[in-house]
């Protein structure tokens, strides 16, 4: 006979990708740290897979940000790679998402919470910031002009960004601005390194 026990049952198992998407909070820094690395690293091939689906509907994507990428990579390797995949995205991460999520807290004054319909918007500014751009003397007949000599360039599709900033704002409501500000380094040290290797397809 067997004796009943006190143990709850073990949590349904989830599909890879929920898992992957939404994975149970790790408790331990490491497993922070390792999650932050694993889901960016996830994230990356869906990002090109999603450009890959968008250009056999006939959709441009990608960002006229590849403008400053090019400038910065014309003033050496250690410039740009500081540039890019250090202060850009440290600023980025505490513009889009560090202070929107201290802002939150304080206005609704609590701190739980994943609070998906602000992180949406910062994903679509996020994304949108991408396509700013004031290079040139006049403005594309696809921009939106801003004032100025600035402008909303509206011939690309800025999907990754925002795929990306959607894994962001989780990361940053679950462990902090280091997460998300980690995350954001290391992908875009991935694609810099990449187009290092191929500066020609910058």
């Amino acid at each position: 006979m067997i004796e009943p026990t006190d143990s709850p049952p073990p949590p349904p198992r989830k599909f890879w990708l929920v898992r992957m998407l939404s994975p149970r909070p790790a408790e331990t820094f490491w497993q922070q740290f390792r999650e932050v690395i694993r889901r960016t690293a996830w994230l990356l091939p869906c990002e090109v897979a999603l450009l890959l689906l968008l250009a056999l509907v006939g959709l441009s994507a990608g960002n006229v940000g590849a403008e400053e990428v090019s400038e910065w990579q014309d003033q050496g390797p250690l410039r740009f790679l500081a540039m890019g995949a250090i202060l850009a995205p440290v600023a980025e991460e505490v513009i889009f998402r560090g202070l929107p999520s201290l802002l939150s807290d304080l206005v609704l004054r609590r701190q739980a919470g994943q609070r998906w319909v602000l992180g949406f918007i910062m994903a679509l500014l996020f994304a949108a910031v991408h396509n700013l751009s004031n290079h040139g003397s006049e403005v594309p007949a696809t921009a939106i002009a801003l004032g100025g000599s600035w402008y909303l360039d509206t011939s690309m599709l800025p999907a990754s960004q925002f795929l990306f900033g959607l894994l962001l704002w989780d990361l940053v409501r679950r462990y902090g601005l280091w997460a998300s500000a980690f995350s954001h380094m290391f992908h875009n040290l991935v694609f810099l390194s990449l187009s290092l290797l191929q500066p020609t397809n910058t």
